[in-house]
């Protein structure tokens, strides 16, 4: 379970820096306070997921942003 959290941990840190290259500051914090909830929850911390309007567009608009850059990387 630990070497798959690190590779989810390694791909996450691979958004966030792409984002943040491209100065998608505000993207970059969406996706990390996004994983931050899922670990939260995951390590039976968080009882209820609340939903965030504003992380939820934010991770809609950088995967549109990363799908829509030719040189984003896989």
């Amino acid at each position: 379970m630990q070497n798959d959290n690190s590779k989810t941990q390694k791909a996450i840190n691979k958004v966030v820096a792409y984002l943040q290259e491209n100065n998608q500051r505000a993207y970059a914090t969406a996706v990390q306070n996004a994983a931050g909830r899922v670990l939260t929850y995951e390590s039976g911390e968080m009882r209820v997921g609340n939903y965030n309007k504003k992380i939820n567009r934010w991770l809609t608009e950088s995967l549109f942003l990363m799908n829509s850059d030719p040189n984003c990387p896989p």
